[in-house]
Parts: C-alpha cells; structure tokens; sequence
C-alpha cells in the first residue's frame, strides 16, 4: 500500500526527471568510452605477452584501489570458516570467468568482445527465463532477439582476421592443450573464441547472482567484489609467477614490468572508475534503466572505436602470424553491425520496467492521506502448461515414452553433427545432419500418432483416434519407399560413373550414428517381433450394448465391452501389432544399414580404392529398405480399405456359423468385419429372424458368440417379416428400400457371401 502526497516537496529518493539524468548519462559516457579503451589496451597487450599474466596483474592492481574505496576489512574478520570457503570459491569461479573472456577476446578481438560479454546479469536472466515462461510477448521477443543477436556473430559475422591462429609460444601448457583441443576439432578461432565468450557470459551471470546472495551474510556487494577481486588476483598470481620464474624472455620479469605493468595499472584504474560510476547511477536511478543507458552508450562507442581503430593503440611488440602488422585487426562486418541492432532491440525491451497496470483506492490513512494498493496485471503462460500437458500424454504411455526419448537422442547428435559441420566447413557432415533432420521429423510423425490415438472421443470423431497408428505406420512406410527409391536410382548413376569420396571424419561420425542408431534398435525391437498381427480383442472397457425393437426391428450396438470369454488378450502382443511403433523401428533399421553402409564403403575407399563400393553398398542397402518395408505397406493399405483381417476370417465364420444355428434366425445380411485399430475390430451383421423370435434374446446370443470369438465391438441388428411387409405398405418409394435389404446375404454350406 502506498500513501500519496501531491502536496509533498520532498526530492530524496530515485530521480525521475528527464533533465536531471544528464549528469550521471554523463558520468557513464566517460566511464563506458574509458573501459572500452582499456579493453583495447589490453587486446594489444596479449598479443605480446602471456594471458596469465595480464589477467593475474589485471587483477592485482584493480585490488588496491578498491580495497582503499571500499575497506572490506571490517567485513573480512566476522567471518566463519563455512562462509570463507564460499567467498573462495566465488573467487575461484571469478576467476575462470576471467581467464575465459581474456581467451575470447584473444580469438574475437575487442569489439566482439565487449557485444557478447558486457550484459548486465539481470538482462541475461530476463532472457533465460522469459524464454522458459514465455509469459510476456513483449520481452519474450526481445529474449529472442538476445539469442538472434549472439547467433549472428557465432554464423554470419564475416571476421577479416578469422584465418590468424591466436596461439603463442609464450602461453601456460593448459592453454596450448585448449588450442589443440579447437584445433582437432577444425573449428576457427574466431568461432571457438564466440562460444568461449557465450560460456564466460553464463558463468559471469551465474557468478554475480551468485555473489548478490553471499553479499548478504559478508557485509555488502561492494566490500564482496573487492575480496572476490583481491582473492582472485592471488590464485592466478601464484601460476603467473611460476611461468614468469620458467619461461623464456617474453614472460621474464623485465618483460613483465615494462610491457605488462604499466598498462594493466591503467586498465586498473577505468576499470574500478566505471563499477564505481555504475554504482552510484543505480543508487539515484533504478537498474533497468541504467543497464539500457548503459549498453545503448557501449554500443556507440565500440561502434566509433572500431570503425577508428587500424592499429594498436599502444607501442607494444606485435607477433603476427603472417608478418604483417595488420594480421590481428579484427575489421567490422554487416554481422557486427546486425548483432548491435539485436542486442540493442533486445535490452530495450527486456529492461523495460514492469509496473502495476492499475491502482484501487482502499480508504484513508491516520494522517488523512488517501491509499491505495496496486495490482500487477497477472499474465498467464499458455505455452508451459501445454508443453506440461503435452509431456505428460508422452510419459503416460511406454511407446510415446520410447519414440520421444530416441528423438531427443536423434536431434542432440543431429545439432552438433550440423554445427559441427558448419563450422569444419565439411559438406558430408552437413548433409548427414540433414538426413538425420528428416528422421526426426520421422520420428515426430511417430510420436505425435501415438500422443492422438490415446485422445478421447468428439462429437465429430465418434470412434476417436485410435487409428491414427496405423496412418503414421502407413506414412512412414511411404517416406522410406521414396527414400530408398531416391538411394537405389543415385546408386546406380553412381556406379556407372563413381566420383571421389572424401573419407574425412566420416568414419568416425558413420560410427557414432551406428551407435546412436543401435540404441534404437533395441528399444524398439519388440515392435517388429511378431510383424503386424491384426487386432486381437482387446477393447475399450466400460461400455454395454443396448437393443430396441421398432415394428419387429431390433437393433443393438455393442460398446467397447472387455471380454476374456474364450479369447484372452496379450499385452505383449498388443505392442508387436502397433504399426506406428513398426514404422519407427523400420526407420530406425534403415539408418542403421546406411551407417554400416557408409562404414564398410569408408573402409573399402580408404584401403582399397575401391570407389564403387560406395553406390554398391547404398544399392543393397535401398534393397534390403524396400523389402522391409513391403510388409508393414501391404498391411497398412489392406486396413484401411476395411479388409477382414487375414487370421480373423477363421474367427467370423466359425461366428456366423454358430449364429445362423441359433433358434428362429433364418438368415444373415451384409455380415462386416474390419480393423479399426491394432486392437480394436468391428464387427456388424443383421439377423433375419421369423415371427416367433424374442428379439432381445437373439441379440444377446449373437452377442455373446462374438465375443467369445474375440469381436467385442459389434453391432447387431434384427429384422423380422412384419418389418418388411411395413415397408410395402407405405408405398413404392419405400418398397425399392425393402429390396436392398437382400443384398449380401450369407450361405452358411458354402461360407461365402452372394449378391441376389
């Protein structure tokens, strides 16, 4: 609740108005424009010397001045040995977040630098978590922004000194095993020093957050960041000093207090300059606005700055890999320029203030003062309660549960087989992603049939969704028949005239596909044990069947009744007649036949030259597919034109040979039987009884045969003489109906159907 005064002249608190934030925009355009060059400094510093050095003296010298602004020692001594070891440890973390962002800018240069790793902590978890909720359009777009605007430097930033391998000699043995570890896996600098920035960004918000919680136990924010700094510097001073002790005469300490010292003592000083101004602006402003302020200023300035720069800006000793004192000036692209313009939109919009939509006046307060309380305008997300509902249909069942696990397996190596391949620049790998794409989306079909076949029933679809199994079963059967046509026909061309092969990398990703694609196989091996079996009778419990009888008709339906009455059911067999599962599993087995394939052929080609093993293994391999294939195809088509499943015809006629015996039924029309689903068939006939007939008592004993036949979906209709002699009577129009009624009629002596 808060009391309003408009008669009040006091001016203490947050300053809102527009003229009286110039000074401290101000105050920020100087601290900015003076750590953007520090930044500089520091790029030009690395080139010449070792980065544990220039980290470790970084730090020291920014220790002093903040131990002399902030005096942490009245918060250092009160504190107990558990909270010692957390302030270590957040001085550990620190630290790592440092060595990582002097590795970044080592690779990207300053002016990427400073766009991916100078956020504000709380502009990155305002994207992480208006990602996850979504329950905000406005700045869940601008979350989005945030990741379009990092993409665009990891992808289509196009980094003139992208070819300059950013490795010395006077580096610590960890970082030589970092850059062989990018170098084995054909990644460019530029690239790998974009991801390491995006991974110092996550860890430096972690650690910030992190350190806002500890700052309540050890005596505030400030005096915390100057132990976290201090503590820092020494843990990185330790190694920098044995390297300085053991290296050669670019790491010495003469080479150290004239080309390191000097210029880190500087950066020192407009480092603490710029947390110091930050503090002060957010204490007269509120944060959301000092954090846009902020990045909108960074943003112009490194623009200036790198359109000026073509050079150091400091006298230091350059080692260029090409001899050219040009080799490690990172030129602006249309990427950077793109970047800045997400990364702007982006913090506008997820810095934007959030405040109450309305006000409700609720009384008077002891000093006469009216009060009022504001309600925030709750938003509801509609996408995580989906996506809650959505994981809950696929954990509800084990074939939904099966398919999405695999597919979660199948897009994670999909992704880093594609950004692998984007980044080596390799043409295989990039196609083999988008062949693995295409199985997923294959496995979404699957997974997607088997979340609709457990939807209940509409108006609209009476019988539900159960069949839907067997249309994906049916579709996947298709895709894989094109699939090895396409193969079988680019084989052949491919044989008559083979082309090279690069054999790079593709073993070992032909081997890490096999593996993934084994681990499907033997989820889903029990989907093709027993082929597909028609429906076994294994019906929707719950239901009872009704009978009426209008002027001698009678009419029953049976519902989804679950009988064991004869014909038990196997759940075991329920899941080898799924032909959605069936259809994954042959998916499953045609990358796995491709993965051997291409292994075998890799083989061939590399030890043999044999290039045409290449097309002769994809020829028998598109063979192998189709034949496979051909089953679950036949099966699918013969069940959706409603053909009486192949084991079950045994079943209805021995079913409507026992109801023709049954006492006053003369005859049997249009008896049907069809699959409606893996384990759901339908069985309809009409029973011409005489006039003596009880019509409930046939229906139920036609009834009853069918289910102890296995057919507990039925639909059983009576008829008798004075019905259709009713009919006569009404007239011609109704005695042309009267006739249909003698089509299909059964003869039990030769068990088939005729058409009078």
């Amino acid at each position: 609740m808060i009391a309003r005064n408009h008669n009040s002249q006091s001016h203490f608190g947050r300053i809102s108005g527009g003229s009286k934030i110039a000074p401290f925009l101000l105050m920020l355009v100087f601290s900015k424009l003076s750590v953007i060059c520090g930044t500089f400094i520091v790029f030009d510093v690395l080139q010449s010397s070792s980065l544990l050095q220039v980290i470790s003296t970084q730090l020291m010298c920014c220790s002093l001045p903040y131990i002399l602004l902030y005096q942490p020692k009245s918060a250092i001594r009160p504190l107990s040995k558990q909270l010692w070891v957390k302030v270590i440890f957040n001085s550990g973390w620190f630290s790592l977040v440092m060595i990582l962002w002097g590795l970044g800018l080592k690779a990207v240069g300053p002016t990427r630098t400073i766009l991916i790793f100078d956020h504000h902590e709380t502009i990155v978890l305002a994207c992480i978590s208006y990602l996850i909720a979504g329950n905000d359009k406005y700045k869940s777009r601008g979350a989005m922004l945030f990741i379009l605007g990092l993409l665009t430097l990891l992808f289509i930033d196009n980094d003139s000194a992208v070819n300059t391998h950013i490795e010395s000699e006077n580096e610590n043995i960890i970082f030589h095993i970092i850059y062989a570890f990018f170098d084995q896996l054909g990644v460019p600098d530029h690239k790998h020093g974009v991801l390491v920035l995006f991974i110092a960004l996550l860890l430096s918000t972690l650690q910030r957050s992190y350190q806002k919680k500890l700052a309540v136990e050890t005596g505030g924010d400030k005096k915390l960041h100057t132990t976290t700094v201090t503590l820092g510097g020494i843990m990185l001073s330790l190694p920098a000093i044995a390297q300085m002790m053991t290296g050669d005469s670019t790491t010495s300490f003469s080479a150290w207090v004239s080309g390191v010292l000097p210029w880190c003592i500087l950066v020192a000083i407009v480092t603490v300059a710029n947390y110091t101004v930050e503090k002060i602006a957010i204490s007269r402003l509120d944060t959301n606005r000092v954090v846009k302020y902020s990045f909108i200023i960074t943003c112009i300035v490194v623009l200036g700055m790198g359109t000026l720069w073509h050079g150091p800006l400091i006298n230091v000793p350059q080692t260029p890999s090409d001899g050219s004192g040009d080799a490690h000036h990172h030129h602006l692209s249309g990427g950077v320029f793109l970047s800045i313009a997400c990364l702007v939109l982006s913090t506008v919009r997820l810095s934007k203030q959030s405040g109450p939509s309305h006000g409700t006046f609720i009384g008077y307060g002891d000093t006469g003062l009216p009060m009022y309380t504001f309600d925030k305008k709750i938003v509801k997300s509609k996408v995580m309660p989906f996506i809650k509902s959505t994981l809950g249909q696929i954990m509800s069942s084990s074939d939904s549960r099966q398919i999405f696990y695999f597919l979660c397996i199948n897009l994670f190596f999909c992704g880093v087989e594609l950004l692998y391949g984007i980044w080596s620049n390799s043409l295989g790998l990039i196609s083999d992603g988008f062949h693995m794409l295409f199985d997923c989306a294959a496995l979404l079909v699957g997974l997607l049939a088997a979340i609709m076949q457990k939807w209940p029933k509409t108006r609209v679809y009476s019988y539900g969704f159960a069949r839907v199994d067997i249309l994906s079963g049916y579709v996947n059967a298709l895709l894989l028949c094109v699939v090895a046509f396409f193969v079988f026909t680019e084989a052949l061309e491919r044989l008559i005239d083979p082309p090279e092969v690069s054999t790079d990398r593709l073993f070992i990703v032909s081997v890490a596909g096999l593996l993934v694609n084994l681990i499907g196989i033997f989820a889903f091996s029990h989907a093709h044990s027993h082929g597909g079996a028609p429906c076994s009778s294994h019906g929707n419990p719950g239901n009872s069947g009704h009978g009426h009888t209008h002027d001698g008709h009678g009419h029953s339906h049976d519902g989804h009744g679950h009988s064991h009455d004869g014909h038990g059911h196997s759940h075991g067999e329920k899941k080898a007649q799924n032909r959605n599962l069936q259809g994954v599993f042959l998916h499953i087995m045609a990358d796995t036949l491709g993965s051997v394939g291409v292994i075998l052929s890799s083989l061939f080609i590399e030890y043999f030259g044999w290039l045409r093993s290449d097309p002769l293994c994809s020829i028998i391999i598109a063979v192998l597919i189709f034949l496979s294939v051909i089953p679950l195809l036949k099966d699918s088509i013969l069940v959706l034109l409603q053909h009486i499943p192949s084991d079950k015809q045994a079943e209805f006629y021995g079913a409507l040979d026992d109801i023709q015996s049954v006492e006053n039924v003369v005859n049997i029309y249009d008896p049907h039987l069809w699959q409606y689903s893996s384990n759901t068939c339908v069985a309809s006939l009409r029973l011409y009884v005489n006039a003596r007939a009880n019509e409930q008592a046939v229906i139920a004993r036609a009834t009853e045969i069918l289910k102890s036949r296995g057919f507990t979906e039925t639909s059983v209709q009576v008829e008798k003489e004075l019905f259709k002699k009713a009919l006569v009577s009404y007239g011609p129009s109704l005695l042309d109906k009267a006739s249909d009624y003698n089509i299909g009629i059964y003869n039990r002596t030769e068990n088939v159907f005729k058409v009078n």
